[in-house]
């Protein structure tokens, strides 16, 4: 994959991937796909991904579980309809 050819599939299979390394369930993933849909799932995991190296790296608080933010994302969309990621992303972009 480089710049020019990577995709949402592309997006969606390095999420898969960082999941299985930050010891995410495929039970918890496959909840969030199925609750937000393929595309906000993968950026979900990329917000997550991003704020779990930067709780290792020690400019952000410390992660505790970062499978429980999956859960908690998965609930609030089920609970509320819908899942509002662009703060979380907006807000990983002012603080970088």
């Amino acid at each position: 994959m480089t710049a020019d050819t990577a995709n949402w599939d592309d997006l969606h299979a390095l999420a898969n991937q960082s999941r299985s390394v930050m010891g995410i369930s495929p039970k918890a993933w496959n909840t969030l796909i199925e609750v937000l849909g393929p595309v906000p799932a993968t950026v979900a995991m990329a917000v997550l991904t991003e704020k779990g190296a930067r709780s290792v790296a020690g400019t952000a608080p410390y992660i505790a579980n970062i499978a429980g933010y999956v859960w908690w994302f998965a609930r609030t969309a089920q609970n509320e309809g819908f899942l509002d990621i662009g703060p979380k992303v907006w807000g990983l972009i002012e603080n970088r």
